[in-house]
Parts: C-alpha cells; structure tokens; sequence
C-alpha cells in the first residue's frame, strides 16, 4: 500500500505514473537505470517534463540543480552532455540518483546507492538525502551491505536472513547492541579503520533459495543453537523497541573479533619487482597530446580531452597488493583498464616481469601475458554472459590456457566455487538466476582459473555482505600466500583497504598525490585530500562506540 493504494491493484499506466512520480527508484546497478543511447541531461530532462511537468524552458536549469545535489561538482555541464558510458561507475550512481529525484518522489527506494563512491561523495550524499527525509518529509527506504550509510540515514534498520526479517529496531541500538546471532555476526566482521587487520568470515553459508527448515533457518550456522532452534520455528518477541525473531536472543555481543581470533594482515613480501609503471598519461576524448616545455617525458592533455591519468609512477612486486584510492572519477578504473590492456594510454612506460611491454592493447599481447594478469570488473553484469551457464564461464580460461575439457574442467570448475564460497550447484545456473554478491564471485573464480601473477581488482567487494566480503578477502589472502599473487585493488572502502593492502596509493584528479605503505599512511597522512578521505569515514567503520539507552 502506497498513500492507500494497493499496488497490486493498479493498472500498467497507473502502476508507471505512480512509479516515476510517488515512488523513485535507484537500483544497485545504475546501468538499468540510465539509458545507454541518451545523454544524461536529456534523459533527466524527459523525467521533469513527465512527472514534475516543468516546462521546457525551466529544465534545464533544473536538471543542473539535480546534478549539483548530487555531490558532481564543477563538472554537472560536462556530465549532462555526456552518455552513461562516458561516466565512471560512482558518477553513473549519482545521476541515477538525481534522476530518480527528478519525479519528487514522496517514496524513494534506494538499492545499495554508495557502493561505488568514495568517502567524501558519500557522506555528501547521505547528508543531501538526509536533508530531503527532514525537510520535504520523503520517506526512504535503504537496502545497503554499508553500515556506515545505514547508521547516517536510517532511523530503523530491519536484517534480513532466508528470506524473513530476523531482527527489525532502532539503528543506533541495533547496531550497537544487536539481539539476533546473525546481525551480531554482521557486525563482527566489519572492518575498522583503526585495526589494520583482516576480520575472519561468519561460519558456514547461507541456505539457497529452495531450501526448506524446520526450525530457525540461521541454525545450521549458529553456534549457541539448541534442539528446539533446529525443530521449531522461532517465534517474533518484543525487546524493548526491537523485534527479534529467536529462541534465545542475546543479551550481549557475541562473535567478537577477540572470539573469532583476527587475522592479521600479511608481512610486506620481498619478492622481486613484478609491474614497474613509470610516468603513465591517459585521457578519453581527443588522442592528441603536447609535450611540457623542458620535460619530454610528460604530456599536457589538451583541453578538449577528458582527463584520466596523469604521471602517475609506482612499482608492484610479487605477492603484494597495492590499494588505490581516491574520490570517484579520479581515474582508478581507468588506470586497472590500462594495465589489463583496455585502454590504451598516451604516454609512460608499463615494464611486466621480464621485459614485457604492457602499454600494448589486449589485442597484441600473447596468450601468456594474457593468463598472468586477470581483472575483475566493478559490475559483474557487464562481464558475465547472461547465456551462458557458471560451468561455461568457468570453463572458458580452463580450456583456453590450459586444455581441460570435460569432467577435468568442470571438477575444476567445482573447486573453484568451493574457493568463493558458492555451492557446487550454482554450476548449472545462469547469471540471472544469481545476486550481485554471487556475481561478483563467480567473477573472482574465473579470475582464479588463469592461475594468474596480477589480479587487478575493480571494488570487488562492494556488492558483498561484510561476511561474505570478509570470506572473499581471506580467500584472497590465501590465494596470495600459496601462489604469491600480486593484486591492484581500488576500493572506496579504507578500512578494507587498511586491512587488505599493503602498500596504498591516493589519485586525485588523475595524479598519484600520496603512496606509502598502507599501516604509515593511515596513521600518519601526509596530504591534505588523504586526510579529507579518512576524516569522512564513517563513526562504525573507525571502531567508535557510541552510548546508547538500554
């Protein structure tokens, strides 16, 4: 029921009006949200016209507000002009966002909104959105992995476990003090700014869709259950303002890190160097370039070009990760698409292993080369064949560089969802059938096939559960210490960063403005803009309490 309508109720054109104007959506993937063919503006334009009916010589100017809501800055000309590939993922986010508000929902529905924005973006638009809640009185409706988003916007937060609401209560008591064994579960296995380590997974998985209990479906992977937890369904009781559905709800934390034995991140490596990037330059727009006067070996984009990478230098040696941060648009998927050979750069050097020039295109490199460095994409969607079951993706870089065809392959390809925690059954599914999480896994596992030098990790863990993230991280941890497998791992997450790399470099605007080993740097930042960053984090992910009622 919507304002007393039942929605079910509703014809197709009632159902499409109220859609765009009572109720605004923003989906996990900004990609269905935005035309591929229209230029951004246009296509906020035509939303203003449908549903907040302004006439066409006031749009404009209102579709600019939108984008300046929206934390885009100085740039809201250049991106209305733009198409939707032409934008990196977390500005995509924020023009779904404002296109979603263009309609002045009285309802918006926000499906995981700051996964691919970074710190100071998102605590930005948490506030604009905060802002909408207490002044224009919109009901919001958040599904997010981020706690931290959810502890700055929500007023109540509902955990979700199987299918059924587990525990539903006020979000500073619910995060502080959770009563159900699968929310304090969550919650230990957030990673914190102020603990430079990697917190171990919640035991055991998640039941699959079809499956049927007789008792709690949380059971199998709770250790306080009892008989009646596995026999009995549980039934809702009231605590205080929450509303717990458990047998014997908690009455203090459980699974802290000191219970669950953190693991520590692994000792800076002393292998050789493995990736040595030496003043690399690459834009989008125009390819022409002009040289700095008395500098042959930097380029000056010209104004016609969209900047993506400038001078940007470091080293990668083996069995070392390096974290990339930086705001959203800063070039950090542009410098992973340049490494893996997708985007070719304008100027610097790339020197691979022995020799190996990496500046080539994907197209030119060997088959080798292509085997020793895999990427995983921030949206899984665009890279998996949605005809195509899960043994047939996986199967893919099992028969291209290693001939295995057959049972060989497929009990290969079985392995290798054991490694991401998915079930052997998931083999015979397709990618429509997964969540974005599942994607994403399936994603790393075909990474995984390759057994490859470099991966290079586009925010991998952003559509993932901190459990499942953290079963993710430590999957890769081991993968690292067996194989001394070398990653470049961009994240908005800094704690995760913190926990997972070991050295970190901070872009800006295209330009490396910091890197240091990842425990000195955010302890001791140097730059004024790596400071802003870590000053956005959020109250739970630096590890601070707050005291709330009992």
């Amino acid at each position: 029921m919507v304002e007393g309508q039942d929605m079910f109720a509703l014809t197709p054109q009632q159902a499409r009006m109220l859609r765009g104007g009572a109720i605004g959506l923003v989906p996990q993937n900004a990609g269905l949200a935005l035309t591929p063919t229209m230029r951004v503006g246009r296509q906020i334009e035509e939303a203003l016209a449908l549903h907040a009916g302004l006439p066409r010589s006031e749009r404009r100017e209102r579709c600019f507000d939108l984008l300046a809501q929206v934390q885009l800055g100085d740039e809201i000309r250049r991106i209305a002009e733009s198409y939707p590939h032409q934008l990196s993922g977390g500005q995509q986010q924020r023009c779904a966002v404002a296109l979603a508000l263009a309609g002045e929902p009285r309802v918006l529905l926000l499906d995981e909104p700051t996964t691919g924005l970074d710190a100071t973006t998102r605590t930005g638009l948490l506030a604009m959105l905060a802002g909408l809640v207490e002044k224009a009185g919109m009901t919001v409706v958040l599904v997010s992995h981020d706690f931290g988003a959810v502890e700055r916007l929500c007023d109540r937060v509902a955990v979700l476990y199987a299918g059924q609401i587990v525990e539903d209560g006020p979000t500073s008591r619910l995060l502080r003090h959770p009563r159900h064994p699968y929310s304090a579960g969550l919650l230990a296995s957030l990673p914190r700014l102020d603990d430079a380590a990697l917190r171990p997974a919640m035991p055991g998985q998640r039941p699959a869709p079809e499956a049927t209990f007789l008792g709690c479906a949380f059971a199998p992977r709770c250790p306080s259950a009892s008989l009646p937890c596995r026999s009995t369904p549980p039934n809702v009781v009231a605590i205080g303002r929450s509303l717990v559905r458990c047998h014997t709800p908690l009455t203090q934390g459980w699974l802290s890190s000191a219970d669950r034995g953190v693991r520590k991140p692994v000792p800076m490596p002393v292998g050789h160097q493995l990736l040595a990037v030496q003043g690399l330059a690459a834009s989008y727009g125009s390819r022409r370039f002009t040289l700095t006067r008395g500098n042959a070996h930097r380029p000056r984009l010209p104004d016609e070009t969209i900047p993506g990478l400038d001078d940007v230098t470091f080293s990668l040696r083996r069995g070392e990760t390096l974290g990339v941060i930086g705001e959203s648009g800063s070039g950090k998927s542009t410098l992973l698409r340049v490494l893996a050979g997708l985007h070719t750069p304008l100027a610097g050097t790339i020197g691979f292993d022995d020799g190996i020039d990496l500046t080539v295109s994907v197209a030119r490199r060997s088959r080798d080369t292509l085997r020793r460095i895999q990427i995983v994409f921030q949206d899984p969607e665009s890279s998996l064949n949605p005809r195509h079951t899960v043994e047939h993706i996986l199967g893919a870089p099992l028969r291209l560089y290693f001939g295995l065809e057959g049972p060989r392959a497929r009990h290969r390809a079985a392995e290798l969802l054991d490694r991401v925690r998915l079930d052997r059954g998931y083999l015979n599914r397709l990618p429509s059938t997964l969540s974005g999480g599942e994607k994403q896994r399936v994603a790393i596992a075909r990474a995984l096939a390759a057994e490859p030098d470099i991966i290079l990790l586009d925010e991998v863990t952003s559509a993932l559960d901190v459990s499942v993230q953290a079963a993710i991280l430590e999957l890769l941890v081991d993968v690292q210490r067996e194989r001394n497998v070398a990653y470049v791992f961009v994240s908005h997450d800094l704690a995760v960063v913190r926990a997972f790399a070991h050295v970190v470099a901070v872009l800006r605007k295209g330009r490396v403005v910091e890197i240091a080993e990842a425990d000195y740097l955010f302890r001791r930042p140097a730059h004024p803009y790596t400071r802003t960053l870590l000053a956005a984090v959020s109250t739970l992910s630096r590890g601070h309490s707050e005291p709330v009622e009992a």
